[in-house]
């Protein structure tokens, strides 16, 4: 207590109705004096717990803007993650898409191909008396590379 005069309002104030019983059998001046070491006592717990709960809000108030930190993160993370949701599933519908593409066009790649190689051997002179088929042999290409300059055999005569 800072002073004499403020523990004795405390005192005053803090004096319960068994206190006063109890001090009533006491002298006045002994029984100011317990009455006054009681209330500074008391004072002194109130000032510590005062001074426990101020604690105890500073911290309450800081763990509040940690959790509010938190959750505006969370909500930021949860905007990402729908965001990668949608990246992810336009890729995969691309992707089907392209897929669905190849398998088209390896489709007709395939239907282009057994037509020429039809067309193409209806066009050789069979030396073998069996029917042309329609697919090529395995190891055997279906065209020999293309040259750059025709060969002297197919090279027009000079004139």
């Amino acid at each position: 207590m800072k002073n004499d005069m403020t523990a004795a309002v405390v005192a005053r104030n803090l004096v319960t109705p068994k206190d006063n019983r109890l001090l009533s059998k006491r002298s006045d001046e002994l029984a100011v004096k317990e009455s006054l070491a009681l209330s500074v006592q008391c004072a002194g717990s109130v000032s510590n717990m005062a001074q426990r709960l101020f604690a105890r809000t500073r911290q309450i108030e800081s763990l509040a803007a940690e959790v509010m930190s938190l959750k505006q993160k969370i909500r930021g993370l949860k905007h990402e993650n729908k965001q990668l949701h949608k990246l992810a599933h336009n890729y995969a519908t691309n992707m089907k898409r392209k897929i669905d593409q190849i398998h088209e066009s390896d489709g007709q790649i395939l239907l282009d191909h057994r037509r020429f190689v039809g067309l193409f051997q209806q066009h050789l002179p069979s030396s073998s008396g069996a029917a042309p088929t329609a697919e090529a042999p395995k190891n055997q290409p279906l065209l020999p590379p293309p040259s750059m300059a025709p060969s002297s055999a197919e090279a027009p005569p000079d004139q």
